[in-house]
């Protein structure tokens, strides 16, 4: 697996650099600043190949870019390397070299899990790698997913789903148990899981039978899910789908499956409820554990939910998994690995550096409260123009926060003792 990663003059920034850890690396921070692009590169590095644009040079802000100052460079070390890999940007052509020896060997099973809900897919078992030649790769759109990739490399979801039932009801060997496996552990709640029923015709134009969910207020067509739903849907079946590819392929070319998954999510809560945010990553390594075993799986995902990271709490392992965080330092974006801290509820990871929030409220009533404080404190000079006296920040203050917020008693007293 990869384990570090360094790039110069390359994409939003002119430098980052960052550690892996094995198991799972968590990617937080503002939008715009490198995470998605760095899932993006990291997945040039294992495969050799782009899943979308290809990286570009940084390009300065306030003036023209000249190629000529600009030395675009990727450096990276997977496990067991005793010195890192360097490729570099060709300005002439606009493409990245690598030496030869550089490409991979092996690819896999690798996973992209993009945000706008397409997967791309490396895996060398299915598609032996000539020498010196980056890892075929596959796209899947959603379309794909949902119905069949052009390739005929996947029957879809909507076909799959239902075949595995079938053969799984005449007692024939099918992906349909670890289906159910993950599905159960990708669950939204434990009074809501995600249990398929019999398919069913939903249309006169749609002629083929159609997976249902069963939920305990209504029968559900997966085609008519949530975006939520269908975003769980589309993850659970690539999983399963992988790696029963993979390891059946295995047994058709009499080799080991491989020992080593990894797994890239961008958004990782996308469309999804509060509910299902502060479970979709302990979720997603029970279901990996529930298909793969013990294999080596390193996960990296990208997200902009408190609830994500409140969720780790019980399941973070400081020696195996790392919290990342891009920012804005001395203007250029830069990424740093986090020492995980606890926060307790969602509120303290909103205000902690992870987010950079200053309260967990409304821009307005934030506002307020500061005039407040500075009133309190007798800053007056801070105070802004219409909230420049005790009646008006308290009218502010009256028509912003509810009853029981906690910043009452500290305004009440220190006003009434003033007065």
């Amino acid at each position: 697996m990869l384990r570090e990663l360094h790039l110069l003059d390359t994409g939003p920034s002119p430098r980052l650099d960052v550690e892996l850890a094995e198991r799972l690396n968590v990617l937080t921070g503002d939008n715009g600043l490198g995470k998605s692009f760095l899932l993006d590169v990291i997945w040039w590095v294992m495969t050799g190949t782009w899943a979308g644009l290809p990286a570009g040079p940084y390009r300065p802000p306030g003036h023209p870019f000249v190629p000529k100052d600009s030395h675009p460079e990727i450096r990276w070390r997977r496990d067991g390397a005793s010195a890192t890999t360097r490729a570099n940007y060709n300005h002439n052509v606009q493409r990245w070299s690598r030496p030869s020896h550089a490409f991979p060997t092996t690819s896999g099973p690798y996973l992209l899990a993009h945000a706008d809900g397409r997967f791309t897919l490396s895996d060398s078992l299915r598609w032996p790698l000539a020498p010196d030649e980056p890892c075929r790769i596959w796209q899947f759109d959603e379309r794909a997913v949902w119905n069949g990739h052009d390739h005929k490399l996947c029957k879809g979801l909507l076909d799959d789903f239902v075949t595995w039932r079938l053969m799984h009801a005449a007692g024939q060997p099918s992906p349909y148990p670890h289906l159910e496996r993950v599905l159960q552990a990708l669950s939204p709640h434990p009074s809501e899981r995600l249990v398929l029923g019999q398919p069913t015709r939903v249309s006169r134009d749609l002629a083929q039978d159609v997976p249902v969910l069963e939920f305990p207020h209504a029968t559900v067509p997966v085609i008519h899910a949530s975006a939520g739903m269908k975003r769980i849907l589309s993850l659970a079946y690539m999983l399963v789908w992988t790696y029963h590819e993979h390891v059946r392929v295995a047994e058709l070319s009499g080799l080991a499956p491989s020992r080593e998954l990894l797994l890239l999510v961008d958004e990782v809560e996308a469309h999804l409820h509060p509910q299902w945010q502060r479970r979709i990553l302990p979720a997603l390594l029970e279901a990996i554990r529930s298909l793969w075993g013990d294999v080596h799986v390193q996960l990296v995902v990208t997200t902009h939910s408190p609830l994500v990271l409140a969720s780790l709490e019980p399941h973070f392992e400081a020696e195996r998994d790392a919290l990342f965080r891009f920012e804005v330092v001395d203007g250029h974006a830069t990424i740093e690995r986090q020492h995980w801290v606890s926060q307790g509820d969602v509120v303290n990871w909103l205000v902690s550096p992870n987010f950079g929030l200053e309260q967990a409220r409304s821009l307005e009533a934030e506002r307020a409260i500061e005039a407040a404080e500075a009133f309190m404190r007798g800053d007056l000079a801070a105070l802004p123009d219409d909230l420049r006296t005790k009646d008006a920040i308290d009218a502010h203050l009256r028509r912003l926060l509810p009853n029981v917020d906690p910043f009452w008693p500290r305004w009440i007293v220190t006003t009434q003792v003033a007065s």
